[in-house]
C-alpha cells in the first residue's frame, strides 16, 4: 500500500499520517496548565473544531463517546495522545487534503463501521495553503488550552520557543513575574547570530549547541545543512544531519 507501519505507546489506536495533514504534537504540562487527561482531550477536539467552523464545517466531537473530531459520521480529526508523569506527547492530525484511500486498509482509531473525510471534501470554499490551516490550528491551541487571547507573538517567536510551551506562553501574557523565559529566547538570538556570523565549515558546534538548548530551532539547522551540503556534499555528512534532524522533529511542537 506505500505506507510504512509504526508502533507507537500512545492511546487512540490505529491511524494513517500522510501530507496534507495538519500534525500538532504538543508538549506540555497539564498540571501547569490546569487540565486533567479528558479536559486536555476535549480541547483538542475544540481547537478542530474552531479550525473547521472557518471553513463552513460544521464539525463536533464524538457523540456516543468516540475521540475525535467528525462530520455526520465522518472523521475529519483524529486524537492519539500519550501523558507520563503529567506531561503530554502526540496529539492530533487534522485532515486538509490527504488521500483518503489509506484509510480503507485500516480501522481508523479502532472505530469500525464510520468513514473518514477531509476538509477539502467538506468545504465548498477554496483552502488557503495548508501553512496557513497550521497556523490556524496554532493559534485555537493556544487560545483554547493555555487561554492566549493574542498569539501572534507566539507566532513571531515559535523559530526560539521552548521546549516547554507553556513557560512561553506566560511571558507573552506578561505573567511570568519575572521568570527566565525572555532570557532564553535572548540566549537563542545571540547563537543564532554568532552561528551565522561565521564560515559554515566551521559553524557546526554552534547549530548543535542551539538544537540541545533549544530544540526547536530546527529551521536553522537546516539552513545549515543546505549550506554546507553545497561544499561538502559526502554520504557520512548526509547520515549525521539527517539523524540530527529526526531528533529535532521527535520534539518539536511546531
Amino acid at each position: 500500500m506505500g505506507a510504512e507501519l509504526h508502533y507507537t505507546e500512545r492511546g487512540g489506536d490505529i491511524t494513517f499520517h500522510g501530507p496534507r495533514q495538519a500534525i500538532l504534537y504538543p508538549i506540555v504540562s497539564l498540571r501547569d496548565i490546569g487540565f486533567g487527561a479528558r479536559n486536555y482531550v476535549e480541547g483538542l477536539e475544540s481547537v478542530m473544531i474552531e479550525v473547521a467552523s472557518f471553513y463552513g464545517v460544521n464539525a463536533h466531537a464524538g457523540k456516543t463517546g468516540e475521540t475525535g473530531v467528525w462530520v455526520g459520521d465522518r472523521k475529519i480529526g483524529a486524537i492519539g495522545v500519550r501523558i507520563s508523569s503529567g506531561i503530554t506527547s502526540h496529539g492530533l492530525a487534522f485532515n486538509i487534503d490527504p488521500d483518503l484511500s489509506y484509510f480503507k486498509h485500516i480501522v481508523p482509531c479502532g472505530i469500525p463501521d464510520k468513514g473518514v473525510t477531509s476538509l477539502k471534501t467538506e468545504t465548498q470554499k477554496e483552502l488557503p495553503p495548508d501553512e496557513v490551516i497550521h497556523e490556524q490550528l496554532i493559534h485555537c491551541f493556544a487560545k483554547v488550552l493555555l487561554n492566549v487571547k493574542d498569539c501572534t507573538q507566539i507566532i513571531a517567536l515559535k523559530e526560539l520557543q521552548l521546549s516547554n510551551i507553556y513557560n512561553l506562553t506566560k511571558f507573552m501574557k506578561g505573567d511570568d513575574n519575572g521568570t527566565t523565559d525572555i532570557y532564553n529566547v535572548e540566549a537563542a538570538e545571540i547563537l543564532v547570530n554568532e552561528a551565522q556570523a561565521l564560515p559554515v565549515t566551521e559553524a557546526a558546534p554552534i547549530y548543535e549547541q542551539l538544537l540541545c538548548t533549544f530544540p526547536t530551532a530546527a529551521k536553522y539547522w537546516k539552513q545549515y545543512v543546505e549550506a554546507y551540503m553545497a561544499i561538502n556534499n559526502d554520504e557520512v555528512t548526509k547520515q549525521i544531519f539527517s539523524r540530527c534532524l529526526l531528533n529535532c522533529l521527535q520534539i518539536s511542537l511546531w
